[in-house]
């Protein structure tokens, strides 16, 4: 028995020094960890997930000023970032839903009174039911549809070409910039 207590103290004066400085960094990771990044890894992992859902309506509330909130905090400005993001793309889609609609209504409009006037011109030409001037009134009419639908059709083309361009900078003179004011 003697024998034994005295190969564990043995071991112990040798490698006793070396166990507790392996326990001593198990139990300060281990604290590190509770204390310092637990929470903040939760709350980054939570966040990733709703953002992979498309849920950016939530907030990270670590606020700590340590490394971990700087990086929290600039998740939350990235979030923040994304639904701004997200609700400019709605307002660009609604905006382009109200133009389809506003475009749709500029063509039916003269298509509309052109139709008219073939409908009137078809029933009551073959039975020399309209005056000579009544029909060239109606032709003038739907001439100038046609006008009032290519000018549409130009003013589209001219808009389409000026999202097209591409902006060029260059360093202006501030004199030159005033003598043309």
């Amino acid at each position: 028995m003697d024998w034994h207590i005295s190969e564990t103290c043995d071991f112990l004066r040798t490698y006793g020094v070396l166990l507790f400085s392996f326990a001593g960094c198990g139990i300060a990771v281990s604290l590190f960890y509770k204390n310092k990044l637990k929470r903040p890894i939760q709350e980054l992992k939570m966040a990733s997930q709703m953002i992979a859902e498309e849920d950016l309506d939530f907030h990270m509330a670590y606020e700590n000023e340590d490394e971990m909130g700087m990086l929290c905090r600039e998740f939350e400005r990235m979030r923040g970032q994304l639904e701004e993001n997200n609700r400019r793309l709605w307002q660009m889609i609604e905006d382009e839903r109200v133009l389809r609609a506003a475009i749709a209504h500029d063509i039916r409009s003269p298509l509309a009174i052109m139709r008219g006037y073939q409908e009137m011109l078809l029933e009551f030409v073959p039975e020399d039911m309209l005056d000579q001037e009544k029909m060239m009134e109606m032709l003038r009419g739907g001439m100038l549809q046609i006008e009032r639908m290519n000018h549409f059709i130009d003013s589209m083309r001219k808009m389409t070409k000026l999202e097209e361009r591409e902006l060029n900078c260059s360093v202006v003179d501030i004199r030159q910039l005033i003598m043309l004011a």
